[in-house]
């Protein structure tokens, strides 16, 4: 009864951060001078539009699969990517990290945000347990999509601004080479390979228990 009603506060969580992490790609986009993602309808934060069915029960499996032993639960997942058209951007080489570095800095400062509100209205008022749960979840959950994020293994955006500085044809053999990894990756995290869950949760756990200082 435990897991459902903390799946019940998690699953709307991950949707939340998810549509800000792809929502600031498609407006980042958009300011580059890119308007594939305004015209297709993706520059929203309405979750629906951003949700991927498969991306979202990766990161629930996660969570009930680590959350009983872990103050630091598995919590990695995806949304659908928002299209962009790097041809469009007012200067390629800079925007695509730009780009590709939105979601990940969305995150980092909606934990942060998160953890001054939280701050800002304890001084003014008592917080309850369930509100407190909520805003650490928070924080959590966006600060381990920064993490995963950044690794440099295709199609994660920490990938396209590694191959934004390579040669074309280095960066399509790169990318050819190491996309069915990141399969392999969540995978072997999500069955309790040791070694790939500390490569994946001390970053994101050190993130978030500097963020959660400010609460």
């Amino acid at each position: 009864m435990e897991i459902l009603m903390n799946l019940l506060m998690f699953i709307p969580l991950v949707l939340i951060s998810l549509t800000v992490h792809e929502f600031a790609h498609g407006f980042a986009a958009n300011l580059c001078g890119d308007r594939t993602a305004k015209d297709m309808g993706r520059v929203t934060l309405n979750p629906i539009t951003h949700i991927d069915p498969f991306g979202l029960l990766v990161m629930v499996v996660g969570y009930i699969g680590t959350s009983s032993y872990s103050r630091f639960p598995l919590l990695i997942g995806w949304a659908k990517p928002v299209p962009v058209n790097p041809a469009q951007y007012r200067n390629p080489k800079r925007d695509e990290v730009i780009v590709s570095l939105a979601g990940v800095s969305a995150n980092i400062l909606f934990s942060v945000v998160v953890a001054l509100s939280y701050r800002a209205i304890s001084h003014v008022m008592l917080i309850g347990d369930e509100i407190t749960s909520i805003a650490q979840m928070l924080i959590k959950i966006n600060c381990s999509l920064a993490v995963f994020n950044l690794i440099p293994i295709p199609p994660l955006d920490g990938s396209h601004v590694l191959m934004n500085y390579m040669r074309p044809d280095k960066a399509i053999k790169y990318q050819m080479f190491f996309t069915p990894l990141v399969s392999i990756i969540i995978l072997m995290a999500i069955i309790n390979i040791s070694y790939l869950r500390i490569i994946l949760i001390y970053p994101y756990a050190l993130l978030a228990t500097l963020v959660s200082r400010i609460m």
